[in-house]
């Protein structure tokens, strides 16, 4: 995204991927909000704005790495990439409750997200 900044103009909603918990996610939603708020930046413009910022030595490096990919492969790469991310986010257990708070009946795929996650849980109390 960095080289092809155009493409955070895919995500409609960048602050809906806020409720995934995997490291990283912070900086996506931040680097997907501000290119929202910004569309047509270039990638020496985020790197400016980021430059003393924690996220700066990062996307700096980031920044660095070349991609061979051809544009329209970077594009799908992107899409599928935004795909698993939406399927990881609903897949979460909290998703999961609300969903059920909603009145909505969990799939058995959900039930079972449900059942490893009280099991983990139970395993970690009863082994600290």
């Amino acid at each position: 995204m960095l080289n092809q900044p155009d493409l955070a103009q895919q995500v409609e909603s960048p602050d809906l991927l806020g409720d995934i918990e995997l490291a990283g996610i912070d900086l996506l939603v931040d680097l997907l909000t501000f290119l929202h708020e910004r569309p047509g930046t270039h990638t020496g413009t985020i790197l400016e704005h980021w430059r003393d910022h924690e996220y700066g030595r990062h996307l700096a490096k980031l920044s660095q790495t070349s991609i061979d990919l051809e544009q329209h492969r970077l594009e799908a790469e992107f899409v599928d990439t935004l795909a698993k991310l939406e399927k990881y986010r609903r897949s979460s257990p909290e998703q999961i409750l609300a969903k059920i708070s909603r009145g909505e009946l969990p799939t058995d795929e959900e039930k079972l997200i449900l059942q490893q996650k009280a099991q983990s849980t139970q395993n970690k109390s009863e082994n600290p």
